[in-house]
């Protein structure tokens, strides 16, 4: 009996939630699912905005597109921003995502088959005008810097960074 492409292509998400789960333990189910279908639908989309991935992820599998927004939406709002935060049993276990949290699981995960003995890391302050600055500490893997951690900070505020 044949497999449906819709079937084979839940399972790949499925498979995808499952390995993001492993090598990032801290991650609750809910956000290893959500970071599943931000990381395939920026892949599908060649994009990272919110309307790329939906369109992208709507075509690849039949979700709906305006529950598929408001669920990757909710992935990466505050907590107080959450549906049903505050009200009563349901919602209670609602909270912030913080991906630096995920910083030490990432980096292992980077160099479970690191190949040698050294690692390249770049240090990339990005400036986004007058209005905030990003400081990015990467691995370098592959032709690709991966990022492990970073901060905002405001924009030509001073300080130590």
């Amino acid at each position: 009996m044949a497999t449906s492409t819709s079937t084979k292509r839940r399972r790949s998400l499925d498979r995808w939630t499952d390995l993001l789960g492993q090598h990032l333990p801290s991650l609750s189910l809910p956000e290893a699912k959500g970071l599943a279908l931000w990381s395939i639908g920026i892949v599908l989309a060649r994009a990272c905005s919110l309307h790329a991935v939906v369109l992208a992820l709507s075509c690849w599998l039949s979700f709906n597109p305006l529950s598929l927004r408001r669920r990757l939406q909710e992935w990466y709002y505050e907590a107080a921003a959450k549906k049903g935060h505050g009200s009563g049993a349901w919602g209670v276990q609602r909270r912030d995502w913080d991906p630096n949290a995920l910083s030490a699981d990432l980096l292992a995960w980077i160099l479970e088959d690191w190949p040698g003995t050294q690692l390249v890391l770049a240090l990339d302050p990005t400036n986004f005008g007058d209005r905030f600055t990003v400081l990015n500490l990467s691995v370098l893997y592959r032709g690709c810097a991966v990022p492990v951690i970073w901060t905002v900070v405001e924009g030509g505020a001073p300080g130590a960074w």
